[in-house]
């Protein structure tokens, strides 16, 4: 399932592809890289996952990438009203 994929703390988004979602464990494959630990979300049409990478290894596609999700959203326009604020989010530096 295509998906974008974007560090919380900055940047673009990145496209990925959503492997499997087990328990708390969202599986993508990504042409980007992550740090471990880095919060990420993960969002398409429909839902909206936000965790922490704990896996991120090179494999023939690209990088497969395990994110521990602390919170999922379902619902469209819960969905639309968070991306929304992570657009608008003042970056880390400048709470200071």
């Amino acid at each position: 399932m295509p998906a974008q994929i974007t560090a919380l703390n900055s940047g673009p988004s990145f496209a990925c592809e959503i492997q499997s979602f087990e328990g708390s464990t969202l599986k993508v494959r990504s042409s980007a890289a992550f740090p471990l630990r880095t919060s990420v979300k993960v969002e398409n049409a429909a839902s909206l996952w936000m965790g922490e990478v704990w896996i991120c290894e090179p494999d023939v596609a690209g990088f497969s990438i395990e994110i521990e999700v602390s919170q999922v959203l379902r619902d469209l326009p819960s969905v639309e009203r968070m991306a929304g604020r992570f657009r608008q989010a003042p970056k880390a530096e400048h709470l200071a």
